[in-house]
């Protein structure tokens, strides 16, 4: 990116005048000070883009890696802290705006998240807007919690297994990831092999020829769970 937006004279003027920039480069030196941020802060490759308000806060990130992207997430995210002094200040009806839109930046945390939606209660007024906003905070509280699952355990190997079951178990609930993603249908297919579910692997394997099955590259991976599939069909 050092020889895309990031060097133009329209990053430099904005970054001087609208943005503090912070650059965190990350080692895996032992005990190093801050060396887990990017894992901290969600991150789960490099570069990763996001902002962060005056004590550290994940506020969002843009949606791409031009200055228009640059400049609209950092206006949304101003959009973010100013609705947030005005629930601070007891404006009502705004709570279910403001998580939704803190789901939306990626600034909020599951556990807090999921508080607050449990909070939630219907308006006199507005409650149409309202049933509107909580569905789509349920279905981004849902990709939130896949998420945060995924992320705290899958480099530990004595607690993936199980949440291997979990999101299984999820999926067998109905509850799938609004957009493609790969470790939780990676952690739903070996589960349904093992437990000789031929009906979710379908749906993964469905899962995986959506997201992958333009791309040739994909087709050993590809070939290889639909030869499983045919021999779980088979055995059951």
């Amino acid at each position: 990116m050092e020889g895309g937006s990031l060097s133009t004279d329209d990053f430099k003027a904005w970054a001087q005048n609208d943005v503090v920039p912070f650059l965190s480069v990350m080692t895996r030196i032992p005990d190093r000070e801050n060396d887990a941020l990017l894992r901290d802060y969600g991150g789960t490759g490099f570069p990763y883009l996001i902002y962060l308000d005056g004590d550290g806060n994940k506020i969002g990130k843009p949606t791409g890696r031009d200055m228009d992207a640059f400049k609209a997430g950092a206006s949304a995210a101003n959009d973010l802290l100013s609705l947030r002094k005005k629930v601070a200040k007891g404006v009502p009806g705004l709570e279910s705006r403001l998580l939704l839109l803190e789901l939306q930046m990626g600034a909020a945390n599951f556990e807090d998240a999921k508080g607050r939606r449990e909070a939630l209660k219907k308006p006199r007024k507005g409650a149409k807007e309202w049933k509107v906003q909580v569905g789509e905070i349920d279905a981004l509280l849902l990709d939130l919690e896949i998420d945060t699952l995924i992320r705290t355990t899958r480099r530990d190997k004595e607690a993936w297994p199980d949440t291997e079951i979990l999101l299984y178990e999820m999926a067998n609930e109905g509850k799938f990831p609004s957009k493609f993603n790969r470790s939780f249908w990676s952690a739903v297919l070996n589960v349904s092999k093992k437990r000789k579910d031929s009906a979710m692997f379908q749906k993964g394997y469905d899962a995986y020829l959506e997201a992958y099955g333009k791309n040739p590259r994909a087709k050993k991976m590809l070939d290889g769970m639909k030869a499983d599939l045919d021999a779980l069909k088979e055995d059951g």
